[in-house]
C-alpha cells in the first residue's frame, strides 16, 4: 500500500503568506505610545492592586496591613501621580 503524503498546513493555506507581502518597518516614535500605554497600564494596575488589598492575618499569624486610602491619594498626589478629578 503506498504511504499517504502528510497534509501540512501552510501560511499561505491560512491567508498568511508572508513571503509575499511587504511590511513596514516599526521606528521608534511608533513604538512610544505603545511602551507609553503599557507602563500607565501597569501603573494602574499596581494601584488598584495596593488599594483592594486589606489587612489580613495568614499562617503563623503573620499579619499583613493594607494601606490607608487618604495616606496613598496623598503620596500619589505629592509626586503628580493622582489623575486630576480622582475621588
Amino acid at each position: 500500500m503506498p504511504r499517504q503524503r502528510e497534509r501540512r498546513d501552510t501560511p499561505a493555506r491560512w491567508g498568511l503568506d508572508h513571503h509575499r507581502r511587504r511590511h513596514r518597518r516599526a521606528v521608534e516614535s511608533d513604538l512610544d505610545p505603545l511602551f507609553e500605554g503599557g507602563v500607565e497600564a501597569s501603573e494602574e494596575a499596581i494601584v488598584s492592586a495596593m488599594i483592594a488589598a486589606p489587612t489580613m492575618t495568614g499562617a503563623d499569624g503573620w499579619r499583613v496591613f493594607g494601606l490607608p486610602h487618604e495616606e496613598l491619594r496623598e503620596i500619589l498626589k505629592r509626586y503628580g501621580r493622582l489623575a486630576a478629578g480622582a475621588r
